[in-house]
């Protein structure tokens, strides 16, 4: 198939857009001009389903400042061919194209197609085409020297050993979902002959470590035109969204969420977190505090009056069939109180579902939760952390009674005591919802200063849109620790109760608002970022399994249950925070 030189012309353009102007003149990546019109010849080839004769280098697309190239070929985001080729072979991407055809032609489910349906295969075909940049030294004499140096979103990673190479592109790392960091590069010498591994390796001439920068080409689907790949996304959200964006965006979740339901007539609540490389749940069934924060996430959806009644209908019945699961399963050896602090929110948030059946449990499940946790408070030196005392604190602030609200109080204190200043971001969200429930129930505003000190050293930690060192990508990230590396989904814990910090006057003063509503709206960006939506899926193994999922990083594409629930939560607050105050829609329009 050939496409119009006008055609690729526009996605040269588009492509640029989204590079950003830095990034096309980068020197360290390769010409955008040439990879896409690369990438237009490997689909002429993969189209014919032929692999290239040795005459069909006349056709070798030259790229400009390029090192190398990976091409996978995918039949319904199963991979069904890959192969890579260094420029120095001569001819990469033909190479790269008779490796990557061979494999797929051996395909034992192509391989049963008849003779005369075989020609048209290759159109029914998806390709990724990325093309590496000029290889950059690593410098130093162990990899522990140069560990910081590799960004997981940005860079692949190369050995030589004279001039046998070993490279690991991030298209290909991603199949594994694995990531360039330097505990891969044992192995890597191990592939090219330095039969000791790595060790002492560096120190000799004949042995350098680099890193590389790449333009990573896919397509929706067959007949789709290449898109860039960021993140492991091909789509990208907006700078600032708005409410619309947030409503679709929670609404995919929830969607997710649904699919994860139990197939099997026996309800056994939701599947464990999906990893979508090898796509399998892990662990086959959810464990019962992940269900029980989920039903209680789905319960804040159902209350919402930022929801559609389709999206509020859809969430409770999702949650009530993880409860009468969670409410009838009998304590195993896995049992900890904290499964009875998240079934309690889950009751709680769920309250349409309430029935003296529900209310016999609650009281037990409370009753049974305030006398462990009032041995954890008792024990100086309890191994419980602070995020798990503020999860029960939680749990039993919303008992309502003066009782609990005493027991509320010591959890939170002990939470606040046992936990270092810089390990506190790890008590959110729990810790700032239980202070302003119990600023509300008891007069008591003392904690709410602590709340707005804790805010600020969040917003501290949170990537700002350009920041050079991390990336836009990771605008709006919570970086909790000190490198890249560590700004991923669970930025989420503290960013679901940005919310309701904001809304809350105690907290947040009137000059401070327009800053604190930008920085709410850049979280809600990075949540968007993790999502994989319906047109990034066919990257992935299974399309309707992960389709909607928030991933662990935008490198790592494991899908913890728990990191749906806080950003289904974070949404859902947000997108009320906004319905309240819908100054981006037109005078007279609804949200629906």
């Amino acid at each position: 198939m050939t496409r119009t030189p006008n055609l690729i012309v526009t996605l040269i353009i588009l492509l640029a857009g989204t590079l950003s102007a830095e990034a096309t003149t980068d020197s360290s990546l390769p010409d955008v001009e040439d990879s896409v019109a690369a990438w237009y010849v490997s689909r002429e080839w993969v189209d014919a389903f032929s692999i290239p004769e040795p005459d069909a280098e006349a056709s070798e697309a030259p790229i400009d400042n390029a090192t190398g190239c990976c091409l996978i070929i995918r039949q319904e985001g199963r991979i069904i061919g890959i192969g890579d080729a260094m420029k120095s072979e001569g001819s990469m991407l033909h190479r790269a194209a008779r490796r990557a055809l061979s494999m797929a032609q051996a395909d034992p489910a192509l391989r049963a197609i008849p003779d005369e349906l075989l020609a048209e295969v290759g159109t029914r075909l998806t390709i990724e085409l990325e093309v590496s940049g000029p290889m950059q030294p690593l410098i130093g004499r162990s990899p522990k020297e140069f560990r910081d140096d590799i960004h997981p979103l940005r860079h692949g990673i190369a050995l030589r050993w004279n001039d046998q190479w070993a490279v690991k592109y991030p298209s290909r790392l991603r199949v594994t979902n694995r990531w360039a960091d330097t505990s891969l590069l044992d192995g890597m010498a191990i592939s090219i002959g330095l039969d000791s591994g790595l060790r002492d390796s560096l120190q000799r001439k004949d042995v350098g470590a680099y890193r590389f920068r790449t333009i990573d080409l896919a397509q929706a689907a067959p007949d789709a035109p290449p898109q860039l790949v960021v993140g492991g996304t091909m789509t990208q959200p907006t700078p600032m969204p708005g409410i619309r964006d947030l409503v679709s965006t929670r609404d995919s979740i929830l969607d997710h969420i649904r699919q994860r339901q139990w197939p099997g007539e026996e309800n056994r609540g939701l599947v464990g977190s999906y990893e979508p490389a090898s796509d399998r749940y892990d662990p086959i069934v959810a464990t019962a505090m992940d269900q029980g924060l989920t039903a209680w996430a789905l319960g804040r959806v159902a209350q919402s009056p930022g929801a559609s009644r389709a999206a509020r209908e859809a969430a409770s019945d999702a949650a009530a069939q993880i409860l009468s699961s969670l409410l009838a399963r009998e304590d195993d050896a896995s049992y900890d109180p904290l499964d009875d602090a998240a079934i309690l929110l889950a009751l709680e948030s769920n309250e349409v579902l309430s029935s003296p059946e529900t209310e016999r449990i609650r009281r037990e499940r409370r009753t049974r939760l305030a006398e462990e946790t009032e041995r954890w408070v008792e024990d100086d030196g309890n191994a419980r952390r602070g995020h798990d005392l503020a999860l029960a604190s939680m749990a039993i602030a919303f008992g309502g009674n003066d009782e609990d609200r005493a027991l509320a109080r010591r959890l939170a204190d002990a939470a606040w005591d046992r936990t270092t200043v810089e390990q506190q971001v790890s008590l959110l969200p729990w810790i700032a919802w239980t202070e302003m429930r119990l600023a509300e129930s008891t007069g008591d505003h003392a904690r709410l200063k602590s709340i707005d000190e804790l805010r600020h050293l969040v917003l501290q930690r949170q990537v700002p849109p350009g920041e050079e060192r991390f990336g836009s990508e990771l605008a709006g990230g919570i970086v909790l620790g000190k490198m890249p590396a560590d700004v991923t989904a669970k930025s989420l814990r503290p960013i679901a109760a940005m919310a309701s910090m904001y809304s809350d006057d105690r907290i947040t003063t009137a000059q401070e608002r327009d800053e604190q509503f930008s920085r709410l709206l850049l979280a809600m960006r990075f949540i968007m970022q993790l999502q994989v939506e319906s047109g990034d899926t066919s990257i992935y193994r299974n399309a309707s399994r992960t389709n909607g999922g928030i991933r662990m990083a935008l490198w790592d594409s494991r899908m913890p249950t728990i990191a749906q629930a806080m950003a289904l939560v974070a949404l859902s607050d947000a997108i009320e925070l906004l319905h309240v105050d819908s100054s981006d829609l037109p005078p007279g329009e609804g949200l629906y």
